[in-house]
Formats: structure tokens, C-alpha cells, sequence
């Protein structure tokens, strides 16, 4: 789900550079795979409930995290914040 996630990204916003803040859009494996977005941004595929752990850094004390099994509200989520960081949310919803 994590490749089908990196995939749907990497074809709405190619190689976008986002303020200095490349998409990175890389995958470990371990006890949890982890897709990560940019600097400050990753999925985890969580295997224990199964389901989506998506955790973005807001400020440096304060992250906003979304815990869910439905992958739909998580590629929403995550064009949402890449939206919001390259100022074109309008144009990824209508993608969508």
C-alpha cells in the first residue's frame, strides 16, 4: 500500500521541491514500513490493527498525526499538507 501511496504522489506532483524541502517519497522496511514524504512528513503501514499512521511535523514541538485503516482519507490527507506546502491545494483536489 506504501508503493501505491509513493506512486499516486510521485504522479500528481513529479519532483516538486517544496520550499527548499525535496519529496523524498523513500520506503524502509522493518517492524513497520515507513514512507517518507519530506522532512517532515511519513506513513507508517502498521501490521499490529492494520491500518495508516501518518505523522507530520507542524513546528518543531508540535506534530499533527492521523491514525486510520481507510487509504483513500490517507492520500487525501497527505495532498492535502503537500498542497498546503506548494500553495496548490485547489488544483490537487481537483485531481483527485
Amino acid at each position: 500500500m506504501l508503493v501505491r501511496l509513493a506512486h499516486t504522489l510521485r504522479s500528481r506532483l513529479g519532483d516538486a521541491d517544496l520550499d527548499g524541502d525535496p519529496l523524498l517519497l523513500t520506503i524502509a522496511r522493518g517492524a513497520q514500513a515507513r514512507l517518507t514524504i519530506d522532512q517532515a512528513a511519513y506513513v507508517e503501514f502498521c501490521r499490529e490493527w492494520p491500518g495508516f499512521h501518518v505523522a507530520i511535523e507542524a513546528a518543531p514541538s508540535t506534530t499533527v498525526s492521523l491514525r486510520t485503516a481507510d487509504f483513500d482519507i490517507v492520500v487525501g490527507f497527505v495532498l492535502h499538507y503537500l498542497g498546503e506546502k506548494l500553495g496548490t491545494s485547489a488544483r490537487l483536489e481537483a485531481a483527485s
